[in-house]
């Protein structure tokens, strides 16, 4: 059997064709939408547990060999 659902490019739309008018949708595609942005929505972000502050300066210059040596 052939699936035709299969996804045919790895690459994602262009941004003129990311827009679908809403003549064009049915209300079961309309439906089925919504309810994914809301699962979307409720979802926490990937990157949000993580806090970065300030102190990647210092974090990068006491790895730096040549700054850390002492020829003592």
């Amino acid at each position: 059997l052939l699936k035709h659902d299969k996804v045919l490019s790895k690459k994602p739309p262009p941004s003129h064709l990311k827009a679908v008018p809403d003549y064009l949708l049915d209300p079961v595609t309309e439906e089925a939408r919504k309810i994914v942005k809301l699962s979307r929505a409720a979802m926490p972000k990937a990157g949000s547990s993580r806090r970065h502050h300030g102190s990647k300066g210092k974090f990068r210059r006491s790895k730096d060999p040549l700054k850390t040596f002492s020829a003592e």
